[in-house]
């Protein structure tokens, strides 16, 4: 009795997987061609029907990055934080969607905050040397210079061939 029960609880997750996937697939479908209104619809329904699903949790990004489109800044936030998936990527993606948000509010020095844990959370990447430069832009803004010399002094150590480093130089030679 007690596999048959087991059988039929992992046979139950399995298919609510199934589900949550094929609505997210439809869900991106929409954001591909622009029915930001359809897409974010469907991807609550995910969240609030399979909450605990991987679609769920990349669902939660995608709603932030619609909220970004639509000049939402205070919703993309609350999305991009709610992230709580494993995927390190995207998460990563999360925080910088957060500094991208900060920054349509003017708040460099928060902005500058996300993009920095965003480039800890992305490894030794072509990514993490453009969210540490974003984040060193955004200090700037925000008048922290020690905060813009620190990611930049990172980038010209950990990402020589940095498609912007010669920028970076010049940015590091004016502090």
């Amino acid at each position: 009795i007690a596999a048959t029960i087991l059988y039929a609880f992992y046979w139950y997750r399995a298919d609510k997987a199934k589900q949550a996937a094929q609505h997210f697939g439809v869900a991106m479908v929409d954001l591909r061609i622009g029915n930001d209104d359809k897409a974010k619809a469907n991807l609550n329904m995910i969240i609030s029907e399979f909450g605990s699903s991987l679609s769920a949790e990349q669902a939660q990004y995608f709603l932030g990055e619609i909220a970004l489109r639509k000049g939402e800044f205070d919703n993309a936030i609350t999305s991009f934080s709610a992230y709580s998936g494993s995927d390190e990527m995207l998460a990563a993606a999360s925080e910088a969607g957060k500094g991208r948000a900060y920054e349509g509010k003017n708040d460099y020095s928060s902005a500058a905050s996300s993009y920095l844990k965003a480039a800890n959370n992305s490894g030794a990447t072509q990514q993490a040397a453009e969210y540490l430069f974003a984040s060193g832009i955004n200090a700037l803004m925000a008048n922290d210079n020690d905060a813009a010399k620190s990611a930049f002094e990172r980038i010209t150590a950990d990402f020589k061939d940095f498609s912007k480093l010669d920028l970076v130089e010049l940015k590091l030679a004016e502090l």
